[in-house]
C-alpha cells in the first residue's frame, strides 16, 4: 500500500466520514509536471475538486467553503506543487493560508520532507511492509509453489516495498517463471544496473528494470518501452480511447499498453493509461532525458497539432496538450508555427474549459530571433518582403495576446494587464505588421 491507497483509506475512514461528512475533498497533482504548476493551476485544481467555478477571487472563494465546516482537504503528490517552478513560495503561503484555520485539517502525500514551514506537521513514514505481509502480498499474485526462505531472500532484495513487490509478482506471472528464473532475472537486473556505474541503487530501480527486460515485454521490440517513456512524459498518460489514433501505424500499440498494464508498470485511471508516480519519476529521469528520440513523440506531437481545435480532446487533454506544446515550441525550428498552434489551443480552452495556464513564462523566456523558418512560412515571407525578421516577434506577441484574453477571461484582471503589456511592446518592434496587429489589439481590448 503507497502513499496515495494510504491517503483514501484516511479519507474514507469510518470515523472521519463521520466527523467530516461530505467535507471531504482529495486533489490530485500526479497528472501534473512540476514545470506546469504556478498558483493559479494549483488553485483551480482545488477549486474543481470543491465544485466551484474559476474566477477573480479564486483563493476568497475557496476559503469560504473551505471555513464553512469542519474539512478534511487531501493534497495528494505534494512535491509536484511544492517544487513548483514558477510560484512554490505562494503555494506555500496559500497551504499556511488553509492550515491556520482550526476547522481545516489537511493531509499532504509526498516523496519529499520539505513541507510548508509555518504550520505543525504530523508527519508519518510509509513503512515497509512487515515480512509475513509482504509474502501474502507476493502470493496473491503469484501461485505457483515457492520456498518460503526464497521468497523472503528475494522480498528482502526489494525493501518489502509494496510497489516493487507488486512488480516483481506480475512480471513472474505474465513470464510464467518460476521461483528460480525470477531469482535468477532478478540477480541479472541487479549486476547489469552496478556494472552500469549505479553504484548504490534503489530496489525499486532494479524491479522495474527486471520488468522491462522480461520476455513478454522483450518480444514487443522497443515499441514497448517508447510507450511506457511517452506514457511518463504526458502529465495525464495516454488516452485509451485514442491510442490507435494517435499511433495509427504502430501495428502493436495495443499489444503493448496491455502488456505494460499487465506487469503493472502502467495501470488504466479512467480513460488514461498512466503510471504511478515511483514508476513515472524513475523512466523520466532515468530514460526521457533524450526524450526528442523517442520515435513515438512525433507522432503524439503530430495527433495533438492536427487536433488542436477539436473541443472533446482539448478539453479531456488540454493538460497533455499543454505540456507538449511548451516543450516543442523551445525547437528554433519549430517555433514559429508552434506558438501559431499555442494560439489556437488557448482559443479553443478558452471556448471549453477556461482555466489557469502555466505557458507564460515559457513565452516569454523565447527569443525569438532564434527561430528559423519552416516551409510552411514561405509563402507569408514571399508576399510580405522585408518581414522575415519580423514574424516570430509577432507570433509570440499574439500568443502572449492569447493568454492575456484567457487571464482576464478568468478574472485574473492586473496578470492579464501586464502580460497584454507585453505582447503590445513585441508589437510595436515588430514593423508595420506589427503596429497594425496592434490597432486590432487595443481595438478588441
Amino acid at each position: 500500500m503507497g502513499k496515495t491507497s494510504i491517503a483514501r483509506a484516511v479519507l474514507n475512514d469510518h470515523a472521519l466520514a463521520s466527523k467530516f461528512e461530505d467535507n471531504r475533498f482529495f486533489v490530485r497533482f500526479d497528472d501534473m509536471d512540476a514545470s506546469q504548476v504556478t498558483l493559479g493551476t494549483f488553485l483551480d485544481r482545488i477549486a474543481k475538486a470543491l465544485g466551484l467555478a474559476t474566477s477573480a477571487n479564486i483563493f476568497n472563494s475557496i476559503t469560504k467553503t473551505l471555513s464553512a465546516s469542519q474539512t478534511l482537504l487531501v493534497l495528494d503528490n505534494a512535491e509536484t506543487f511544492l517544487d513548483a517552478a514558477a510560484d512554490a513560495g505562494r503555494i506555500a503561503d496559500v497551504i499556511d493560508g488553509f492550515g491556520a484555520r482550526s476547522n481545516i485539517a489537511m493531509l499532504l502525500t509526498t516523496r519529499t520532507t520539505v513541507l510548508p514551514p509555518n504550520l505543525e506537521w504530523v508527519r508519518f513514514r510509509v513503512p515497509a511492509l512487515e515480512e509475513d505481509a509482504a509474502c501474502m502480498a507476493f502470493k496473491l499474485y503469484y501461485t505457483p509453489s515457492i520456498e518460503n526462505s526464497t521468497l523472503i531472500r528475494l522480498l528482502s532484495a526489494v525493501d518489502f516495498h509494496p510497489l516493487s513487490i507488486n512488480l516483481l509478482a506480475q512480471a513472474a506471472v505474465q513470464n510464467d517463471w518460476t521461483s528460480q528464473d525470477l531469482v535468477a532475472a532478478w540477480d541479472r537486473q541487479r549486476a547489469v544496473l552496478l556494472d552500469g556505474g549505479e553504484g548504490k541503487i534503489q530496489s525499486i530501480a532494479v524491479t522495474i528494470e527486471t520488468s522491462l527486460n522480461s520476455p513478454s515485454l522483450l518480444k514487443l521490440g522497443d515499441t514497448a518501452r517508447h510507450l511506457l517513456q511517452i506514457m511518463a512524459f504526458l502529465p495525464q498518460g495516454i488516452s485509451k480511447q485514442r491510442l490507435t489514433a494517435i499511433f495509427p501505424v504502430v501495428d502493436n500499440i495495443e499489444s503493448c499498453a496491455d502488456v505494460l498494464c499487465k506487469q503493472s508498470l502502467a495501470y488504466l485511471s479512467g480513460d488514461f493509461i498512466t503510471l504511478l508516480a515511483p514508476i513515472r519519476l524513475y523512466i523520466s529521469k532515468r530514460y526521457n532525458v533524450n526524450i526528442l528520440k523517442n520515435p513515438l513523440l512525433d507522432k503524439v506531437r503530430r495527433y495533438y497539432a492536427a487536433h488542436n481545435e477539436d473541443d472533446e480532446v482539448i478539453s479531456q487533454e488540454d493538460v497533455n496538450v499543454e505540456h507538449v506544446l511548451s516543450h516543442w515550441v523551445v525547437e528554433p525550428d519549430a517555433m514559429s508555427d508552434v506558438l501559431d498552434l499555442i494560439c489556437d489551443f488557448i482559443y479553443s480552452l478558452l471556448d471549453c474549459r477556461p482555466r489557469p495556464l502555466s505557458l507564460r513564462p515559457i513565452i516569454s523566456g523565447l527569443d525569438p530571433g532564434n527561430a528559423n523558418f519552416s516551409p510552411s512560412c514561405t509563402n507569408f515571407l514571399q508576399a510580405f518582403p522585408g518581414s522575415p525578421k519580423h514574424k516570430p516577434y509577432l507570433d509570440k506577441a499574439m500568443c502572449l495576446f492569447a493568454i492575456s484574453t484567457i487571464t482576464r477571461w478568468i478574472g485574473q484582471i492586473d496578470e492579464a494587464e501586464n502580460i497584454l503589456e507585453e505582447a503590445r511592446g513585441l508589437m510595436l518592434g515588430s514593423g508595420r505588421f506589427g503596429r497594425l496587429r496592434l490597432l486590432f489589439v487595443d481595438w478588441g481590448v
